[in-house]
């Protein structure tokens, strides 16, 4: 779900010490898939 795809963004930015991100892809069907750029 969205809100899942969220989820596991901000965890991810927060592993990588980034304080922000931007979804710049974004594809859903039997599976998801999010492109992101992170910023320090």
């Amino acid at each position: 779900s969205p809100m899942d795809m969220h989820e596991m963004l901000n965890k991810k930015a927060q592993e990588e010490g980034a304080s922000s991100y931007r979804i710049i892809e974004a594809r859903t069907g039997d599976h998801w898939h999010a492109t992101a750029e992170l910023y320090k």
